[in-house]
């Protein structure tokens, strides 16, 4: 587009159009700011020229479409294009990672099937060495070194075959000893035993990770997911400190004392998921919940979350935060107080990388960026409070 200067402001050049029903004009920056400050006068819609033409869905929607129209342009907007080009990415990794590692399992496969020929003729060479056999192939030997065959050489001959056989059928033990010692080779390694296996699975796996957020799934199946989790969540009997008590099957869990303690719920937050669970107090005086890397935090299950690197996210009764890798909120009053009888729903997106707390009886909502570098599982830090799990 040619520079075109504002008629109002010369030395300024237009980059808006401003309009309402009656009236249209070029604008420049000083123009918008001047109509924001205007009293009493009629609100003038704004278009940033230069981003309308590049942009159809922008300058569509600056106008009266209709609702599934809207929807397809808010749709289109939030477009997340960098997650899409690093996706693009992750792809073209996978797959080269891959191919290689398939490359590397089709060669021990071939290693594998050459060993097995291999291992035939082996096995033929040592069963020549079994003592009766031995004899048999001697008899033979002898008998191609016979200028003439007479009817005695040929029953002299079957006298020692048949006392040959007789031998064997005699000392059944020793001979299938003897052919048992022969058979035993070093075994062929199982291809799904064999690493090669193992990292071309993996590598499939770390594939299926890295695309499985941007694939389409089944509403019901999502439902029945979230469903199926609360149905099953329940607190652990064995990752808690000693005092906390876990009954009603696993959904309670009740801290008498007044120090803290930790308690772990059995289940982890799955994978490339949003899910969603709920706790409710019971009995309230000191009251955390959230998420925790099983792996990182104190083994005495009381909680420590002064400094970060604690292995916790949780929200305390009062509103604080605290953030197993973020210093700046860790400690700091930024959720909201929680009371007796309220019920905190948590959700963790593992795609967004984010939990969030929200009061079901206030509505207030607090969301916090979280790290997963390692498997995450919902917990409590509790003192002299009972909380249950809810299966809304």
């Amino acid at each position: 587009m040619n520079f075109m200067m504002c008629k109002y402001h010369p030395e300024n050049q237009v980059i808006f159009l401003l309009w309402n029903d009656s009236m249209l004009q070029f604008a420049c920056e000083e123009c918008s700011e001047n109509q924001k400050k205007q009293e009493n006068k009629q609100i003038l819609k704004q278009l940033s020229i230069r981003k309308a033409l590049k942009e159809p869905d922008y300058f569509l929607g600056e106008f009266n479409l209709n609702k599934e129209n809207r929807q397809l342009i808010k749709q289109i907007e939030n477009l997340p294009i960098q997650k899409l080009n690093s996706l693009m990415q992750t792809i073209d990794t996978c797959v080269k990672e891959i191919q290689i590692s398939l490359s590397d399992l089709i060669n021990k496969i071939k290693e594998n099937i050459l060993n097995i020929i291999q291992r035939k003729e082996k096995l033929r060479n040592n069963l020549e060495k079994i003592s009766f056999y031995a004899q048999f192939t001697v008899v033979f030997q002898g008998l191609n070194s016979q200028k003439c065959l007479t009817d005695d050489v040929l029953n002299q001959i079957e006298d020692t075959i048949r006392q040959l056989f007789f031998e064997i059928d005699k000392n059944q033990n020793s001979f299938n000893q003897e052919v048992q010692k022969q058979l035993l080779l070093p075994k062929i390694e199982k291809i799904n035993d064999s690493k090669q296996y193992q990292i071309f699975i993996k590598k499939l796996q770390n594939f299926k990770d890295s695309i499985s957020p941007f694939l389409i799934q089944n509403t019901q199946d999502l439902i029945q997911y979230q469903q199926n989790y609360n149905k099953d969540l329940k607190f652990s009997n064995i990752h808690k400190q000693s005092q906390i008590q876990v009954s009603l099957e696993g959904k309670m869990a009740y801290a008498a004392e007044d120090v803290w303690q930790v308690v772990l719920c059995e289940q982890p937050i799955p994978q490339n998921r949003k899910i969603s669970f709920y706790f409710n107090i019971l009995q309230l005086h000191q009251f955390y919940c959230g998420i925790c890397f099983k792996n990182l935090i104190s083994k005495d299950y009381r909680g420590y979350v002064s400094n970060i690197g604690h292995g916790y996210y949780l929200m305390c009764r009062y509103g604080n935060i605290y953030s197993h890798h973020d210093n700046k909120i860790n400690g700091q009053q930024k959720g909201f107080p929680s009371y007796n009888g309220d019920t905190i729903e948590i959700i963790v997106d593992m795609i967004e990388k984010t939990i969030t707390w929200t009061n079901n009886r206030s509505k207030q909502s607090f969301k916090l960026t979280i790290q997963t570098i390692d498997t995450l599982y919902p917990c409590l830090r509790i003192a002299k409070s009972k909380v249950q799990i809810l299966q809304c």
